[in-house]
């Protein structure tokens, strides 16, 4: 080949070549007499039809001709075993000489994994993939202590790949880093070759043995039973050092051969040598057994990608600059944007001289001073070129410590590596990565799509940053426990098994520092595809990333008795034999789809989809995954109502009684049912307590808190209520105020007045559920009734005198408020003597039959109503008696009538599941926003009376247990929601115990907790130790005790005694 500057001939270049050398064109210029001409293959006859000569100077093939088939003949049958498009048997392949061991660190911990639950066609494809490894002897029946779990992963042309989740196993291993060879030294050695072929192992790592004292530690687990791995697994953590170490030392020899982890390069500067080069390298791995996939190599091609660069006849050029994403930068529209592009540069100002200068017109766009122009273009374009030199842009050199950040965006990911000093300061910009979302990417979750960044970046940066260690600095907190997490998604899992490949630091930015991967992820030039094509890739999320493809739904349609009666109109034979319920079903549509023209008339049958009224037929069994769309999804769901849910499903889907399906399953949805309050009226009608007998033989007691402390100490009111006569007792007490001080105070300002009472009434304060209290009114034959939980309506007479005393204190110590006490009894007189809205008489009168002598005012007919005969006194107590038990009763039959006005009753059989509202043990907790309104489900062991039941917290005491049915909500399940079984053993609960999700039950005195699991139905709990319970992550433990705390409350303060329950 030569090089002029002027042509003196007339030349013929194919146009592939004049595309890859478009400065060829610029000779015409240069030698306007002489032409260029384009000339392709199927012109060649013509061409020599017109005697024209024709020499070829250079040939490059196309790339449909880097087939192992255009290679000379004499090495395609030489090496047809070798190059080949099937892994045979392992005792068909040669000896490798080559194992790989797994190291376990000191006291590490065996990992012990139960299987992930697997749909009927997984588990088809798992026994399947499972027989064709036993068949080539790759895995073999194991009995090992260990078990790591499967994951399924889709691979793009529909198949599955079955991968082992190695997680516990490689945390528990010692790492084996290999050094890797420097880039520049591996590029320098191709030197002026022309001829490039790259090879691809069919299925490496499987190649290679393991060995055999360590072959029970890749033991994996399904459901149908336990294997280990005669050969090296995929997604072992120093699998990638194992297979390198054995590449590096197989082609060390070879000049010819460049070796970088499975990127196996053969150059040559002649066709000839390039022969020679590949029978030398295929007899070596024809030698050790080794098998190169035929379909994924590249042979005799005059360009292929090596390590990042285009290597070829035009030499090494990088596949994309590396400062590109900078570049691409778009002019700002807004001053959002322009704000985002300040950002990038003000983190790099300290490497721009007089910074401050270059962004000032820029500046002044985004303070509003003036519009874009030509002067804020020039700045960009400034900023730009000094952003993509020197001295920001820095060398990538091997002893570097290096950083990668990543962001992601709606529009796309973004990442810059950076190199750094040993303290993080920064050095300089190594490069920049950008890559627009496309198609179902943009509808990824939050946590997915930074992942998605991250593998993004890694892939970009792999030659640099594989088998170094590095940190990896992510905006998103969730993903620095990803690795820890339980079972993931396909994608995920896919992604993970990169991530292993790599030595990583992983490490938390707070966004708002993030501003470099962040404004580079921003760019809004990503997002102009999508602006075009919204409605496309919403139907292509619908399709690839839910997999929603009724073209597929032809067997569910013959088994549901709606779409089989359609379709069997349009001639589909073989529709499948219902059950006796389904078959009438069956029966009762095909008679009314062949009686009504007009019915039958509504349904289609195009393409392979059933459609009514141009809505696709759901059948029976794809209602659930519509219903798990629209209503769970994080994109399309929500979990909204059911009327919101029926017209977004009732847009483009259709089945027979479909919102009464949709309310069933919403229903039923647990996510609501704990974050949803009732729509309904409340629960439970008023039941009206017994009308006392007499006097003081029933009384309610309560505290009024929240007073300022007096001078001599007191900081509380007991308030005692007699419950015939309303007459009250306010008795002042220093706080705290322990049980035994309670019964003194009693004794002393009641009992020792009034006699012991038959029943007390009172809330569930610790003072009287305290075994002192307790064991004191049992001896004095006194019953305890405690109100339901945090239901002040059961004694409800004493909230409303406090309510009364709260206002009256507040009148009368307004300007004296250390002085409450002194003025007590007082209040206390006034109140008393005061007419009550139920008697229409005082307390007092009620009480004792006469009027208190009002100070001043004493009359001579008040006075001798004191000194009537005995007889007529009597006589007039007795009157008032009767009539304050009228009043009472009518009072009662009123409230009772107000009350359950728009109530209803809702009764609950033994054995129920309920849900508990926060309310009903309402207890401040942090962030009540984000907690759930219910908690539970629990199971309803005791019905105490129309309005309250006991419910089995699980916890040794059974105080708190008995709720008012206004803070129930029934609970309503979904079987086909929970797909795993709880942990039975003790290892288990320890493998398994980041799937705790909810703490429901607590054994306080023998420190035990009882759980809910994920994936586990949540009627059933799991009891774990507090050193099991101390392993959960800690703000995930700590949120999950605030949640369980609203449900306790001072429980912890109360001692074990009998519960007695009222209204």
């Amino acid at each position: 080949m030569y090089i002029t500057d002027h042509i003196n001939q007339d030349i013929l270049i194919g146009f592939p070549v004049l595309q890859k050398f478009p400065e060829l064109m610029e000779l015409t210029i240069k030698s306007p007499t002489k032409t260029i001409y384009n000339i392709v293959r199927d012109i060649h006859d013509e061409l020599e039809e017109q005697h024209d000569q024709i020499f070829v100077i250079y040939t490059i093939g196309s790339q449909e001709n880097h087939s192992f088939e255009q290679i000379p003949e004499w090495l395609q049958s030489k090496y047809k075993d070798t190059v080949r498009n099937d892994l045979p048997p392992r005792e068909l392949q040669g000896d490798t000489n080559i194992f790989h061991d797994i190291e376990l660190k000191e006291g590490a911990q065996i990992p012990r994994s139960q299987p992930y639950r697997l749909t009927p066609k997984l588990q088809t494809e798992v026994d399947t993939i499972i027989k064709d490894l036993i068949d080539k002897k790759f895995v073999v029946p194991s009995k090992s202590p260990f078990s790591s779990p499967i994951v399924m992963v889709k691979k793009k042309d529909g198949s599955y790949r079955l991968c082992v989740d190695y997680r516990k196993l490689n945390k528990a291993t010692v790492k084996d880093p290999f050094p890797l060879p420097l880039i520049d030294h591996a590029l320098a050695k191709i030197g002026s070759a022309t001829i490039f072929t790259t090879l691809d192992l069919h299925s490496g790592y499987h190649q290679i043995s393991m060995k055999e004292q360590d072959r029970y530690k890749t033991a994996f687990v399904t459901p149908n039973g336990k294997y280990e791995y005669t050969v090296m697994p995929f997604g072992l953590v120093n699998a990638p050092s194992t297979f390198s170490r054995y590449m590096a030392d197989l082609f060390r020899d070879l000049k010819f051969v460049n070796v970088y982890l499975d990127d196996i390069l053969i150059f040559s500067t002649t066709l000839n040598d390039h022969w020679n080069h590949l029978d030398i390298v295929f007899n070596r791995l024809k030698n050790v057994g080794l098998i190169v996939k035929k379909k994924k190599c590249t042979f005799a091609a005059e360009e292929v990608e090596y390590l990042g660069y285009n290597v070829g006849v035009r030499g090494i050029l990088p596949i994309q600059n590396k400062c590109q994403a900078v570049k691409d930068f778009p002019t700002p529209t807004t001053i959002k944007e322009a704000q985002r592009f300040l950002g990038l540069v003000n983190y790099y100002r300290r490497f721009i001289p007089h910074c401050a200068d270059k962004t000032e017109p820029i500046q002044k766009y985004v303070t509003g001073q003036t519009e874009w122009s030509d002067l804020q273009d020039k700045a960009m374009v400034e900023l730009k070129d000094i952003l993509s030199s020197e001295p920001v842009l820095v060398a990538f050199r091997p002893d570097g410590l290096y950083r990668l950040t990543t962001d992601a965006s709606k529009n796309g990911v973004g990442a810059v590596l950076e190199e750094v000093t040993e303290t993080g300061k920064l050095k300089g910009v190594v490069g920049y990565f950008s890559h627009s979302l496309k198609g179902p990417e943009r509808n990824y979750p939050a946590g997915e799509l930074e992942l998605l960044g991250i593998v993004s970046a890694l892939k970009h940066f792999k030659y640099l940053l594989h088998g170094r260690h590095f940190v990896l600095r992510t905006d998103h907190v969730g993903l620095l426990s990803i690795r820890k997490e339980g079972e993931p998604s396909t994608r995920v899992q896919r992604w993970l098994d990169l991530l292993a490949d790599f030595d990583i630091d992983l490490q938390y930015l707070q966004g708002k520092k993030n501003v470099v991967a962040d404004a580079i992820s921003r760019m809004e030039g990503n997002d102009l595809e999508a602006r075009n094509k919204r409605s496309e890739n919403v139907i292509h999320a619908l399709d690839h990333v839910i997999e929603i493809d009724p073209t597929k739904w032809m067997d569910d349609w013959k088994r549901d008795p709606f779409s089989a009666a359609a379709i069997q109109t349009f001639g589909v034979k073989d529709v499948v034999v219902f059950a006796e319920k389904d078959e009438k079903l069956y029966r009762k549509y095909v008679k009314q789809i062949n009686e009504s023209r007009r019915f039958r008339s509504r349904f289609e049958y195009e393409e392979n989809v059933l459609r009514y009224n141009g809505k696709v037929v759901v059948p029976r069994g794809r209602q659930s995954q519509i219903l798990g769309v629209y209503h769970d999804h994080g994109l399309f769901g929500g979990h909204f109502g059911v009327n919101v849910t029926f017209n977004k499903i009732n847009t483009d889907y259709y089945w027979s009684q479909m919102y009464v399906t949709i309310k069933g399953y919403i229903e039923s949805c647990i996510q609501c049912q704990l974050m949803k309050t009732h729509r309904r009226h409340k629960q439970g009608l008023l039941i009206p307590s017994e009308v006392p007998d007499g006097r003081w033989l029933d009384i309610s007691i309560d505290f009024a808190l929240g007073m300022p402390k007096t001078r001599s100490g007191n900081q509380v009111i007991m308030v005692v209520v007699d419950k015939f006569s309303k007459r009250a007792h306010f008795i002042a007490s220093s706080f705290p105020l322990s049980a035994a001080e309670t019964v003194k105070l009693l004794f002393r300002y009641v009992f020792s007045y009034h006699g012991f009472p038959r029943t007390i009434t009172s809330d569930r304060d610790v003072r009287f559920t305290a075994k002192f209290y307790e064991e004191v009114t049992r001896r004095l034959g006194i019953k305890l009734t405690m109100s339901s939980t945090n239901h002040p309506q059961t004694d409800g007479q004493s909230e409303r005198v406090i309510q009364t005393l709260n206002r009256l204190l507040a009148t009368y110590v307004l300007f004296e408020p250390e002085y409450w006490d002194d003025y007590l009894p007082q209040i206390e007189y006034v109140y008393n003597s005061t007419p009550n809205r139920i008697h229409k008489k005082s307390p007092f009168e009620v009480d004792l039959g006469y009027l208190p002598t009002e100070p001043l005012l004493a009359t001579a007919d008040r006075l001798s109503a004191r000194h009537e005969g005995a007889a007529e006194m009597i006589q007039h107590m007795r009157v008032l008696t009767e009539r304050a038990k009228e009043c009472l009763r009518d009072t009662q039959v009123d409230m009772e009538i107000r009350t359950n006005h728009g109530r209803r009753m809702v009764r609950l059989e033994i054995g129920d599941y309920v849900l508990v509202h926060r309310d009903a043990y309402y207890q401040e907790v942090p962030y009540p926003k984000i907690q759930p309104l219910y908690i539970g489900p629990y199971k309803v062991v005791k019905q105490v009376n129309e309005n309250a039941y006991e419910i089995d917290i699980p916890t040794t005491s059974r105080k708190r247990r008995t709720v008012n049915i206004t803070y129930l909500k029934k609970y309503k399940e979904r079987s086909d929601m929970y797909f795993r079984e709880p942990p039975h053993t003790e290892e288990e609960k320890e493998e398994r115990i980041e799937e705790v999700i909810a703490l429901v039950g607590e054994d306080d005195k023998n420190k035990k907790y009882y759980c809910l699991f994920k994936g586990v139905d949540p009627k059933i709990t799991v009891e774990l130790s507090k050193k099991q319970f101390n392993r959960i992550p800690t703000t995930k433990r700590l949120n999950m005790l605030a949640t369980f705390m609203q449900l306790v409350g001072t429980l912890r303060e109360e001692e074990e005694g009998e519960d007695v329950v009222m209204n």
